[in-house]
């Protein structure tokens, strides 16, 4: 990015509440093997089945995360990756307003002039008080004319994330159940 930065993994919900902050890899990490060092992903992966998480073709499939199709060939498949991307746009939002709100998160604010580990630390806390904010329903100093990013090309992968058995499984069975119409079947 020609300038030093940390990389962050956040997990939020539909109303844009921080669930969980992984904020100590640097700029140049790639966003798979953050998640694969994070507190997340090493979690006990069956108590996990019932979440669902979004993440770009960056990311390999699991049965708890969910990732665009490359190829969607079928209009299931199509109204499948469209509604993966609506999806990531509560992550995409929900990082513009934590940088809104937190300007020295964002480049165009400055920089935190700071050894990274205490940058780190600050990345933390100001999640943790965007939380805050958002519980007493503070308003968010985001621009209504701001248009919210499309989610960025997907870095290319340092080593393709495989795609677990078990989640090409429910991925091929969701798009089954909800994005096919009968109408497709013809």
């Amino acid at each position: 990015k020609h300038y030093h930065s940390i990389n962050l993994q956040i997990i939020c919900d539909a109303h844009h509440i921080i669930t969980n902050v992984c904020a100590k890899c640097p700029g140049s990490g790639h966003d798979s093997y953050i998640f694969q060092q994070s507190e997340i992903y090493h979690h006990d992966t069956h108590a996990m089945t019932h979440l669902s998480m979004f993440g770009d073709s960056g990311y390999g499939l699991r049965p708890w995360v969910m990732t665009p199709l490359s190829n969607a060939e079928t209009k299931a498949q199509v109204r499948y990756n469209h509604a993966h991307v609506a999806t990531r746009c509560v992550i995409e939002r929900t990082f513009g307003i934590l940088k809104c709100r937190f300007r020295c998160l964002d480049h165009s604010g400055g920089a935190l002039k700071y050894a990274p580990e205490k940058v780190c630390k600050i990345i933390v806390l100001c999640s943790m008080l965007y939380n805050l904010a958002m519980h007493w329903g503070m308003p968010d100093d985001l621009d209504e004319t701001l248009q919210v990013p499309a989610p960025a090309e997907p870095q290319e992968p340092i080593a393709q994330p495989q795609a677990s058995r078990e989640g090409r499984r429910l991925q091929n069975r969701l798009i089954e159940n909800v994005f096919t119409c009968k109408s497709d079947q013809k």
